[in-house]
């Protein structure tokens, strides 16, 4: 039984009722799974011979593009850019 004075973890508390928390771990987690599903999807394609129609590859881009900005910021973007060599000037 308490006694009514117990102290709450108010780190704890704030998690879990902050929506900005909340959807930044889950977003983040989302994200990993599509980056860890694709780069599984990939190599069962490659081991197995599957063939993936081109289209579904581009979509496959672009959302592992997505993910990866969102799990680690707009400056993908630019390396990403840099890397396909369209970042020269």
């Amino acid at each position: 039984m308490t006694d009514g004075n117990d102290k709450t973890d108010e780190s704890g508390v704030a998690e879990t009722k902050s929506a900005a928390t909340r959807w930044r771990w889950t977003n983040d987690i989302l994200a990993g799974i599509i980056l860890l599903a694709h780069v599984a999807l990939v190599a069962g394609a490659i081991v197995y011979g599957v063939d993936v129609p081109a289209r579904i590859w581009d979509v496959f881009a672009v959302e592992v593009l997505l993910a990866t900005v969102w799990a680690f910021g707009r400056e993908t973007v630019s390396a990403v850019t840099e890397i396909r060599g369209g970042g020269q000037s």
